[in-house]
């Protein structure tokens, strides 16, 4: 009986030993699997700040293209075409080769990515655009001086660049105040991509962003 009684302890022993061990592990993937989040969000976040300010010669008036909302955050609604070789996102949704009860729920995502999205752009352009109206008006003075014969040429293309970099200044200004915002809407959406997919579609879809 003692016997038994000693083998029953070390069977339970054991049992315990190999349920915390799983524990262990589940808590470990857990944390692997939120830093690869992070990490996603954290590499497409990144594109917010990757713009340039066009223009500046006489026949070309200052702009950015899409008004700096390119990247992850000039990414539409249309899901319908993952294929699409302007939308780099959706092919590496399509790379996971997703069954159609996930494409469901990763167009969900993506169509509450835009509503997220939609809650602060209007206001993000809106400044942008305001900052650049100021500069191109200066632009626009600074060729009415020249043609006055009142700066020379070499003082307009001193000026207009000092114009494109302030503008790029005021830009990266207005995009860090709003950048905590467009972030959250896109934690949301990479966390619903991830919850959509099984793991082995995960490191597919985390490897080709």
């Amino acid at each position: 009986m003692k016997n038994s009684s000693f083998f029953l302890s070390l069977g339970g022993f054991i049992l315990m030993l190999t349920a915390l061990s799983c524990v262990k592990d589940s808590e470990e993937d857990r944390q692997l699997v939120a830093a690869e989040i992070e990490s996603v969000i954290e590499k497409l976040h990144k594109s917010f700040f990757e713009f340039e300010v066009l223009g500046g010669p006489e026949s070309q008036i200052f702009q950015i293209e899409n008004s700096g909302m390119n990247g992850i955050y000039g990414l539409t609604r249309d899901t319908d075409n993952l294929g699409d070789d302007d939308q780099n996102l959706f092919d590496c949704i399509q790379n996971t080769n997703p069954s159609v009860f996930q494409l469901l729920r990763l167009q969900t995502a993506t169509n509450s990515f835009s509503d997220c999205r939609a809650a602060v752009t209007p206001v993000y352009i809106e400044e942008v655009a305001a900052a650049i109206s100021i500069k191109e008006q200066l632009r626009v003075e600074l060729f009415a001086q020249f043609y006055a014969g009142q700066i020379s040429a070499e003082e307009v293309e001193l000026q207009l660049a000092t114009l494109k970099s302030e503008i790029k200044s005021e830009v990266l200004e207005i995009k860090n105040k709003y950048s905590a915002e467009f972030r959250n809407c896109l934690n949301i959406y990479i966390r619903d991509i991830n919850s959509a997919i099984n793991r082995d579609q995960w490191v597919i879809f985390k490897d080709c962003v």
